[in-house]
């Protein structure tokens, strides 16, 4: 009898509760109350205690065949526990023991029918001994081919060391060269320096020669800018003094004009004046 992990309807849940209770009282002669477990309360967890008991013994006889610890727990309703560290551990074993106990009862059942099925078959001795030998033929070849790539990475090991060897000894060669290069002193070292000195200098001139012709650009474009400033001033200063005197030789025109037309004007009426006394004497002087 299988246990039955279907717990969605209360139903369910009965049944699972008991086909966990008749699998522990046939295999582990455990019995349990289905009704405190029903509960889900503390009596509930007293019922587990007697499964965790159990699996905690197997498993420290299974670890330690040498120790030999019977545990004995007082499951009534007054029990106090004496050592709480062991009742703690046991209690936090619980579930994996459970979850461990509920996967071998799963598998129990195939396991079972593929080893009956084993057991009733009628095997052949002369096709398993051909078997066999073909399996050991395949192994021996697989063992030969390994044992032919082993000898193909000895055989590259050892060129690939002699290999290193050779570019060691030619790295040391060049390094002593190196080295006795570095000792001697070149025949033109003199001159470079020499020259070397020679070209810091002019290269200091240079600077400073830039330098000064940097600043007299400078100055130039200074005085350059305040002589175009002042001959705009004084262009600005004849453009205002033709104006002025433009405007002066405007007003002497003006003012000849004016005085032209006075003079005219009293001509005129002084000659108006004594043509008409003329006409009066004329008039005066007829009969």
């Amino acid at each position: 009898m299988q246990i039955l992990d279907e717990i969605r309807t209360e139903g369910d849940r009965i049944a699972f509760l008991k086909s966990a209770a008749e699998q522990l009282l046939v295999r582990a002669r455990v019995k349990l109350n289905l009704k405190n477990l029903y509960q889900a309360n503390g009596f509930a967890v007293k019922e587990l205690l007697k499964v965790a008991a159990l699996l905690h013994q197997a498993h420290r006889g299974a670890t330690d065949d040498d120790e030999q610890n019977e545990l004995s727990f007082d499951l009534g309703p007054g029990h106090a526990f004496a050592d709480l560290k062991t009742t703690r551990a046991i209690s936090a074993d619980i579930t994996k023991y459970g979850a461990a106990l509920h996967e071998a009862l799963e598998g129990h059942a195939d396991a079972k029918e593929a080893a009956a099925r084993a057991l009733g078959k009628h095997h052949d001795a002369d096709s398993m001994h051909k078997q066999l030998a073909r399996l050991a033929e395949a192994s021996a070849e697989e063992a030969e081919s390994w044992a032919d790539k082993l000898r193909t990475l000895s055989a590259d090991e050892a060129a690939l060391q002699a290999k290193i060897d050779k570019k060691r000894t030619e790295l040391d060669r060049q390094l002593k060269r190196l080295a006795s290069l570095q000792s001697v002193r070149p025949a033109h070292m003199d001159e470079m320096e020499r020259l070397e000195a020679d070209l810091n200098a002019q290269y200091s001139s240079y600077v400073s020669l830039w330098r000064n012709l940097t600043y007299l650009e400078g100055e130039l474009d200074a005085i350059h800018a305040a002589d175009a400033e002042k001959a705009e001033a004084r262009e600005r200063h004849l453009r205002a003094m033709q104006r002025r005197l433009r405007e002066e030789e405007l007003q002497v025109l003006r003012g000849q004009a004016s005085r032209a037309c006075g003079a005219a004007r009293q001509h005129a009426q002084g000659s108006g004046c004594s043509r008409l006394s003329v006409r009066r004497r004329r008039l005066m002087s007829r009969p």
